[in-house]
């Protein structure tokens, strides 16, 4: 089996459609079992390959993002139901970027909190936990380090025994 990846652009995801209704063509006409898992192509012939589609991790990621702009993210971790808002990141933006002697976060601008341009309320311990989840789980798909760096385990390669495989277990 073969896995292709690419983000979610309309051209990519009428490609995959497309492959998907050939195979699906496919199979009925030929009596096979149909599998929405995979889609399948003609090589060499009469040989048929199976090809599972992946999206890129960072642009289903980026995709997330863009959904808690407008809407709050209810889930569950722990067996326990949380619920992240997009306005806790806004109030903990203001919140450091209010103390000119220190860069708490040196990376997050006006361009990542404020799609126009104190004390966070406690509820925003939901949106730190997901915020956090993700973090880990990008660096988990996208980590290219031989040894860690600024204390961020999973952003380092993959090889046997490093901790992403615990980590996407309990996923």
């Amino acid at each position: 089996m073969i896995a292709t990846i690419c983000d979610q652009g309309a051209s990519n995801e009428g490609a995959i459609k497309l492959l998907n209704e050939e195979t699906k063509a496919y199979c009925l006409k030929n009596n096979k079992k149909y599998s929405e898992d995979y889609y399948e192509i003609e090589c060499d012939g009469n040989e048929r390959i199976k090809i599972i589609h992946l999206f890129d991790p960072p642009h289903l990621l980026k995709g997330i993002r863009n959904n808690l702009l407008q809407k709050d993210s209810i889930f569950m971790t722990n067996n326990e139901k949380k619920v992240a808002q997009w306005q806790h990141l806004v109030d903990l933006y203001k919140l450091v970027s209010s103390i000119e002697e220190v860069k708490m976060l040196p990376r997050l601008t006006d361009y990542h909190i404020i799609p126009a341009k104190g004390i966070l309320d406690p509820s925003s311990q939901d949106t730190a936990d997901a915020c956090l989840f993700f973090d880990k789980l990008f660096d988990s798909v996208n980590g290219n380090f031989h040894k860690i760096v600024d204390g961020k385990i999973y952003r380092s390669a993959l090889k046997k025994g490093s901790p992403h495989h615990e980590f996407w277990q309990v996923l």
